[in-house]
């Protein structure tokens, strides 16, 4: 009897203890992205600027590899000074193909910053398995990514939206490529734009996944801006031969789906546990994809936490109205929207 009166009270209790513990790496990964928020802003007050979203390079095949991301600007703002001043930015900030080491940068190697990775990801942030079409993965992968903007268009400007191989990409957002923005150009006003999303779900095959392609540092595989990729039609490579509309990059989406979005997460059941010791051996080409339209999602229930322009951190319902999304990742489309 005693014993049954225990197996009771334990399956009572279990659930409350789940819940409890989920209150706080959700208000754990709600930190991580208002220091983040707030680097922005710092790094702002610093240069006058926010930084790149994503920046080209000039080595290796995909010319990411020699780019960054704004992950890597914001470093001396998130207590990473002693990393950021070892980084040398003429060599690969990628991992590299047959080693999935950084060879440019040794210091990347094995790297894991936890403000940049939600406590509650099925994933660890540093994974040792095969990954898409590279060998092995010893770079951190972030569970945190930019806002480069929204398509469609929030207003139909067809001249805000490119069509290319991977995805859409947009020009009406504030994390974009090669293209550093002001506060002053967020004309909707900093508390109705969206800087920075969660990516921490498990998303299914084949569909949007997290923008860690070459790890969480790379860059861009272009040098020129959204409108010089306007100008050529889309095509280019460094011999200006065109490369069927291909980008690569990291670090940054161009939201076209909602958040949580059903219809691409079918791996795991959400909800699921993490084991921060499990080494994933199932597919996990979410976490590499070179996917421009990479999904918001979330592992905390419900929604997804984003960072808005004014520093502030939110959570949104995965059942909003996509255009309503849509237009918080524009910065300047004029329209009255309600942000929670």
């Amino acid at each position: 009897m005693v014993i049954a009166i225990i197996g009771v009270l334990i399956a009572l209790l279990l659930p409350a203890v789940q819940a409890a513990r989920e209150a706080a790496r959700r208000m754990s990964c709600s930190n991580n992205i208002k220091q983040l928020s707030l680097a922005m802003h710092n790094y702002h007050d610093v240069n006058n600027v926010l930084p790149f979203g994503v920046r080209g390079g000039t080595y290796g095949t995909f010319r990411q590899e020699t780019g960054t991301n704004w992950r890597v600007s914001i470093l001396p703002f998130i207590e990473q000074t002693a990393t950021f001043q070892q980084l040398s930015f003429a060599a690969p900030a990628a991992f590299s193909s047959g080693s999935g080491n950084c060879l440019g940068n040794p210091i990347l190697t094995g790297l894991v910053i936890q403000t940049l990775a939600c406590p509650s990801c099925y994933f660890k942030p540093i994974h040792k398995t095969n990954s898409y079409t590279f060998d092995t993965v010893n770079l951190m992968f972030s569970n945190y990514v930019g806002i480069g903007g929204s398509c469609p268009d929030p207003n139909n400007n067809t001249n805000n939206t490119l069509l290319l191989t991977y995805g859409t990409i947009a020009n009406n957002g504030v994390l974009t490529i090669n293209t550093s923005r002001v506060l002053a150009d967020l004309t909707d006003g900093t508390s109705n734009v969206l800087i920075i999303g969660e990516q921490s779900a498990i998303v299914g095959d084949g569909a949007p996944h997290y923008a860690n392609y070459g790890g969480a540092w790379a860059g861009v595989s272009i040098t020129g801006t959204f409108d010089d990729l306007v100008k050529n039609g889309g095509d280019f490579s460094a011999t200006g031969t065109p490369i069927e509309r291909a980008v690569y990059l990291s670090g940054v989406t161009y939201v076209h789906f909602g958040i949580n979005d059903p219809s691409r997460m079918n791996l795991v059941p959400r909800g699921t546990t993490p084991d921060p010791n499990e080494d994933v051996t199932s597919d996990y080409r979410a976490l590499a994809s070179h996917k421009l339209n990479t999904l918001i999602s979330s592992a905390h229930p419900g929604g997804a936490q984003l960072g808005v322009g004014d520093g502030s951190v939110r959570f949104f319902s995965e059942t909003m109205k996509i255009e309503s999304l849509r237009q918080l990742c524009s910065m300047n489309d004029g329209l009255p929207v309600s942000a929670p």
